[in-house]
Formats: structure tokens, C-alpha cells, sequence
């Protein structure tokens, strides 16, 4: 059937269709098992403004693949000049070139901003040169036209070599800049000495150059295009090389590659020459595939991992009509259809029912992308335990609250899928970009943050609300769940459950909110909310983004059958990774007296009176055995362990603990307990018994394996 190309903006538009206050429901299960959000999640290319606690920045782009570490030179490519060779590097950290300039200045400086920022620290991601040559003067301000191989006397390039002859005893740190070449064994032994390494004050993340499969187009001069074009096996060698370089310097260095930068990299290399037979099964990214196997295979050979996340940038190709004509999500253009498709685009990192109008689906016709999940299924086949990040990214609008909506659904999305992310800002004001990030990062103002480990939360209509939630591993008496309306026009009426609670209630809702009426790039407080028991409601606005903070009842304290009048004083003991710790002293005198020391002991005599627990730990436990250490000072006749469900259902009893005088431990192996525990809140109560006094000490952990 042949469209008139005048009534397909129209026929397009129509594909989403405007309800009218449609009721959109969201299930949070509470009890499921947390995954872990990274702070990578929440990164950056360029600072965004507002003092935003951003955890993690990143320091590349097209200019860092021609980056002089010796003097901070740089070229351009082809994004402007074209190929121009200059001091920019420098002056865009508002440094001037002068001899008082050391190497590697750029890098350096970016690693201690970092550190320092105000807002707290950041971690960095450097970028390290692969393709072959970089600027070897700024002086000139100049277009360059030589390639780097016809370059012979290395006026304009200078080559990177990755191994100096003599090293170690040969790296200085004063590079000889008059040599023709740069070493990157010398550059890291610099970054190393000068900053510290990854386990101490440097930069714990390296990506292995960018865009490898544009070097020919954007850097032709370095990458020559003709005769040459990046290949599978060139760009991967030369990834493998340098990631094994780095991890034999930095054992504790995470490496990020290939930094492809979008659909056609992922799937050809752009069709590059030479291309070796598909990998089966391929998932649609046939180089990913590629380039996992070949570093799997080098890991194995050198005897450790050489590739830590699997790099992607991410520009949406999807497009929305502005009545005219279809546009990219990714300008600026804020017409509703375009809007909406922005607001929509997000969708394709996972959602396996959307299928964005684009020249990769078909114009709409072909499957759905689901990014994330290709990336996954890739990784879980060809390098089992490497991560994902998306280095890049822009979904267009900054300044827009549908470039809002879609970032904070980016960041989302980040979170849950365990991701690294880092937008890329394209110029101009970013209001909204900054106000999704408040929404995860400093939504009150005052430093609270969206929890760091994540729960299932669906919505009935995520082509209508993006749903997020998350639960804190250091305060589990409190939820946080993001609701994102997408929808243009209309407000929608969205009621929120949180299912397996144990008896817990909602006892308190605080809300923040961005919308198109809020143009600063700070959050409102909203109280149009109200909630009861288990569950809250509320009117979403059209296109806006709300926080909820969620504060809980303290749980009902389990009380074993045999000994109705005691009521124990629940306490949390908030465990991590090693087998949590605490120290409870019981004697059987008639006072009570408390006494914290440095060493976390606190002193509980046997009375009526229930002991309270020292809070040494943080949350989750992430183990199997978790061990707390108690004082007996005076006659003591049974010491008991009992584990309890949030419902009260008792899951183990231990009566055999030591009662003699003097201090002992006692480790909990969770797998010994009559059935195989879920994930989730439990209750472990210790009780002293010295005649007819009991005293009971309550330890709340969060058990997550």
C-alpha cells in the first residue's frame, strides 16, 4: 500500500492516542529479592549544574581519541575544522598552554575535581587512546591535512605505543615530548604516582577509546579511511592489549569497551571489511558478540578479567511527527508528536511490546529493540559476569519537561537493570535533565536519595507510567517509589499497592515533584496524596515525574508462645557482606545500665526490662552466616537463639548457647534453618535467662543471597 507522504506525520501520531484519565494501578512487592543499584547508574558526561551529588563522571567523546597525555594537545576530527589541532583540551577546563603546564594536566585535574566536588565525591572514568596516533603540538591552531602515517616527522601526530622499550626502569615523569611517539604504559605509571591507583585515590574506571567503528570518519587522519577501515579483529586486539596492560598495573582497574556508539556498531561495525563468521546465536549484535568472545578468551589465557562492563552509547534513531514531518526525539524540538515519541523512547532499552518508529524497526514495523536485554543475553553467552553501562546518552529537550520525563526514565532504568550511565549534554540549558536527576539523587534538598537497592514495581500502563521503587540498605523502615507520567495532556488518577508487607503499615508520605510548571530545574512539594494501610493514591500530571518517600510502622515484634508478657524491643541489626557482629552483655543484677564502648559493646542487664542492641552494622546481609558476640558477667541459666518471620512464624531455636561467664560468639548459618529462607526482613531474638527473668534482645536484619 503506497501512503501519501503528507498524511503519514498524521497516520503516525495517531499511534498514540490520548486517554482521558485513564486509572493506572502500580504493584510494589515489597518481599521480593532487591538487586543492587549502582551509583554508576546515575553518571555523567558533563555536569548538568544545580550542585547535583552526581557519583560519577566521565571523561571522553571524539576529542579524547586524538588526546596528547604528554602536553594536552588535541585534535578535533572531523566534528570541527575539520581536523583542528589545538590547546582545546586546556581551554576547556579554563587552563592556559604554558610551560608551567605538567602532563597530563587534563586528566589529572579531572580526577581531583572529582574527588573534591563539593557536592561529595565522584568517581571518574578516563579515557585511554587506541587508534593509533594523537596531536603532537597545539601551536599550531591549526586544520591539519597530513595523515599520521604519512606524518613521518611527527609534526602533527605523534604514535601511541603501549609499551615503552626499558620499562619500567624507562617511564618518567617528564616524557620526552621531541621523541615521535607516547607511551600509555608511561601515561598510566603517571596517572598512578601522580593520583594514586584504583584502590586508593585514582580513577577506578578506564574505557578503551570511543566509537571505535567512526574512526575512519571521524578521525581519518589518525585512522586512515581509505585504505583502512576498523575491522572487528583490529579494534578488539587493540582493546584486548591495552586492557591487559592496565590490569597487569592496576589489578583493581575496571575496564570499559568498546564504547560503540550506536545500532550499527553493535550489529556490523558498520559493516566493516573482513568480518569473520556470526556468531550463533548473535541476539542482533553480532560485533558485541564478537567482542565479548575475543576478550572471554584473552582473560582466560592471561588468568584474569580483562573487560568489566560492555560499553554502549545510545541516541535514539526513534521519531515523532511535529505535523510536517518525522523528527528525532534527540533535538529539540517539543511539538506534541514529538513529545510523546521522546517520553516513549526509553521503552526500547526493554520493554518487549514497543516497537518505536525508527529506521531500525522498520519505520515501526519490525520488532522491538530491548537493548538492555540484548546486551544482557549477549554478555550471559559469550562473557558471563560482565556488566553493562551506556556511556552516552540523550533523549533530546533538556530544557523540556518530556527530556525530563525520558532522563528520569533513563535513570530508572539504569537502576534496575544494574547499568552504568553517563547522558550526554548537546548544548544548551538542561532544567529538566537536572531535575530527574533530584529525583534519585537530592529530592529534598537536604541529600535524601532514592534507595539503593531495587524492587519489582509494574504498572498497568507503562505507555502511560514509568514506575520505579526501592527500598534502603540502611534504613529499612522506608520505601521510595517514582512514578513518571507520559502522559501529553491529561492528568490520571494512579493508585500504588505495596504488597507483603508482614503487617507493616504506611505511616507517613512525603512527595516531590517536577512538571511542566516547574521550569528551574528544582522539585515542588506535592500533597495531593493520600494513603492507608498498605496502599496511596494520587492525580498524576500530564508529562511530570513525583517522588515518594515512604515511611513504614515498625513491624510487630515476634513474642515466642511460651512467654506472653515479655515484650521484646526490636532493634535493627543492619549486616553487610562479612557475618554481622554485635556484642550484648547480660548480667544478673536488679539495674539496667547501658555502656557503648569503642568496640560497639553494650551492657544489658537480666530484668524485666528488655536490653537495647547497639547498632553497629550496615544493610543487607549478603552471606550465608551471620555471627553477634554477648557478655555473660554474673549466674545465667539458658541463653537461646530463635529466627522469626515478619509474620511470626518461627524458622529456627537454638537453646544451647553458652551461659558460663565471660564473652562468647555465636555464628547463625542460615542454611541450617528447618527451610531455605527467601529473601526479605527477619527477626533474630536472643534471650538470657537468669531464674524466672527473662531479657530479650531483638536484631532486625535483611537477608539478601
Amino acid at each position: 500500500m503506497l501512503l501519501n507522504r503528507r498524511l503519514l506525520p498524521f497516520l503516525v501520531l495517531a499511534a498514540f492516542p490520548e486517554v482521558s484519565r485513564a486509572q493506572v494501578t502500580i504493584t510494589v512487592d515489597t518481599a521480593a529479592a532487591p538487586t543492587t543499584i549502582s551509583p554508576l547508574s546515575y553518571g555523567t558526561n558533563q555536569d548538568p549544574g544545580g550542585s547535583l551529588p552526581i557519583p560519577f563522571f566521565r571523561q571522553g567523546g571524539n576529542r579524547t581519541t586524538g588526546y596528547n597525555w604528554e602536553n594536552s594537545a588535541s585534535n578535533a576530527g572531523s566534528d570541527y575544522g575539520p581536523h583542528h589541532e589545538d590547546w582545546f583540551a586546556l581551554q576547556n577546563i579554563g587552563l592556559p598552554q604554558n610551560d608551567a603546564q605538567l602532563p597530563a594536566t587534563v586528566v589529572v585535574k579531572f580526577i581531583k575535581d572529582n574527588r573534591n566536588r563539593a557536592a561529595g565525591f565522584a568517581d571518574s572514568i578516563v579515557t585511554l587512546q587506541l587508534a593509533g596516533y594523537v596531536a603532537a603540538d597545539g601551536d599550531c591552531n591549526c586544520n591539519v591535512t597530513i595523515t599520521g602515517p604519512a606524518d613521518t616527522g611527527a609534526v602533527h601526530w605523534k604514535r601511541i605505543l603501549n609499551d615503552k622499550p626499558g620499562a619500567p626502569g624507562s617511564w618518567t615523569l617528564a616524557p620526552d615530548e621531541t621523541d615521535g611517539f607516547v607511551y600509555m604504559d608511561e601515561f598510566l605509571n603517571y596517572l598512578f604516582t601522580q593520583q594514586g591507583n584504583s584502590s586508593t585515590t585514582g580513577a577506578k574506571y578506564f574505557s578503551l577509546d570511543n566509537e571505535p567503528a567512526l574512526w575512519g570518519n571521524t578521525h581519518p587522519l589518525i585512522y586512515p579511511n581509505p585504505p583502512t577501515r576498523p575491522t572487528y579483529q583490529d579494534v578488539t586486539s587493540k582493546g584486548v592489549s591495552m586492557a591487559t596492560l592496565l590490569t597487569a598495573m592496576d589489578p583493581g582497574a575496571q575496564v570499559f569497551g568498546p564504547a560503540s556508539y550506536g545500532w550499527s556498531e553493535f550489529t556490523t561495525m558498520q559493516s566493516a571489511p573482513g568480518r569473520p563468521p556470526l556468531h550463533s546465536p548473535n541476539f542482533g549484535v553480532d560485533f558485541l558478540c564478537y567482542y565479548l568472545d575475543q576478550f572471554n578468551l584473552a582473560s582466560q589465557s592471561v588468568g584474569r578479567r580483562l573487560l568489566h562492563r560492555l560499553d554502549v552509547h545510545w541516541y535514539p534513531e526513534a521519531t515523532g511527527s511535529n505535523g510536517v514531518s518525522q523528527v528525532r526525539v534527540t533535538t529539540n524540538d517539543i511539538s506534541q508528536g514529538v513529545a510523546i515519541a521522546r517520553m516513549q523512547a526509553p521503552r526500547s532499552l526493554w520493554d518487549p511490546t514497543y516497537v518505536e518508529y525508527s529506521w531500525i524497526t522498520g519505520s515501526g514495523t519490525g520488532s522491538p529493540i530491548t537493548l538492555l536485554s540484548r546486551l544482557q543475553s549477549a554478555v550471559n553467552r559469550w562473557y558471563p559476569g560482565t556488566q553493562v553501562a551506556v556511556t552516552e546518552y540523550n533523549f533530546g529537550a533538556a530544557n523540556d519537561v518530556s527530556g525530563g520525563v525520558a532522563h528520569a526514565d533513563m535513570l530508572g532504568i539504569l537502576g534496575k537493570y544494574g547499568a552504568a550511565g553517563n547522558w550526554w549534554g548537546l548544548g544548551g540549558a538542561s532544567n529538566f535533565v537536572r531535575s530527574a536527576y533530584r529525583l534519585y539523587l537530592n529530592y529534598d534538598g537536604a541529600g535524601k536519595k532514592f534507595g539503593d537497592l531495587s524492587l519489582p514495581a509494574a504498572s498497568s500502563s507503562v505507555s502511560l507510567v514509568s514506575a520505579y521503587a526501592s527500598r534502603s540498605s540502611s534504613d529499612p523502615d522506608r520505601l521510595w517509589v517514582v512514578l513518571l507520567s507520559k502522559d501529553y495532556s491529561n492528568p490520571n488518577p494512579g493508585d500504588v499497592s505495596l504488597t507483603n508487607l508482614g503487617g507493616v503499615t504506611i505511616t507517613g508520605i512525603r512527595a516531590f515533584r517536577f512538571s511542566s510548571s516547574t521550569t528551574t530545574g528544582n522539585l515542588v512539594v506535592s500533597n495531593t496524596h493520600s494513603f492507608s494501610g498498605a496502599g496511596f493514591s494520587d492525580t498524576l500530571p500530564a508529562r511530570s515525574g513525583t517522588l515518594y518517600e515512604i515511611t513504614l510502622s515498625t513491624a510487630p515484634t515476634p513474642t515466642p508462645t511460651d512467654t506472653p508478657t515479655v515484650t521484646p524491643s526490636p532493634t535493627d541489626c543492619l549486616v553487610s557482606g562479612t557475618p554481622c557482629t554485635s556484642t550484648m552483655t547480660a548480667t544478673a543484677t536488679e539495674t539496667r545500665t547501658e555502656t557503648p564502648t569503642a568496640t560497639a559493646t553494650v551492657t544489658a542487664t537480666i530484668t524485666p526490662t528488655p536490653a537495647v542492641l547497639y547498632r553497629p552494622f550496615p544493610n543487607p546481609l549478603e552471606g550465608t552466616v551471620s555471627t553477634f558476640t554477648y557478655r555473660v558477667e554474673g549466674s545465667t541459666d539458658k541463653v537461646s537463639l530463635s529466627v522469626f518471620t515478619t509474620a511470626f512464624r518461627k524458622l529456627h531455636e537454638d537453646a544451647s548457647l553458652a551461659t558460663s561467664v565471660g564473652l562468647h560468639t555465636h555464628s547463625l548459618d542460615w542454611d541450617d534453618l528447618v527451610e531455605a529462607p527467601a529473601n526479605g526482613i527477619y527477626y533474630l531474638v536472643v534471650t538470657f535467662q537468669a531464674g524466672s527473668v527473662r531479657t530479650r534482645e531483638v536484631m532486625k536484619v535483611y537477608l539478601r543471597r
